[in-house]
């Protein structure tokens, strides 16, 4: 996990070559949570986003992997 907000999770995933041990793919994904009533980006729930923020703490301990881009960030707002 790179980062989250109420409002969405950003990812990335490594895929390595099991026999050879290089790294084969990279994927980062932004997921958005949304309120399919109103159709717009809408906070989690509680459980949710206290599970989240534990992911969170672990995986912040990390270093920022060199293949996560910046053009799929969201910018995060007071409200999130």
């Amino acid at each position: 996990m790179l980062d989250w907000s109420a409002k969405w999770i950003n990812l990335i995933h490594f895929m390595h070559n099991a026999d050879a041990g290089y790294l084969a793919a990279t994927n980062q994904l932004l997921f958005v949570h949304v309120d399919l009533d109103t159709r717009r980006a809408a906070p989690m729930s509680d459980i949710h986003q206290e599970r989240l923020a534990a992911m969170m703490a672990e995986h912040g301990t990390l270093p920022m992997p060199p293949q996560a881009g910046r053009a799929i960030g969201a910018a995060r707002k007071a409200a999130d």
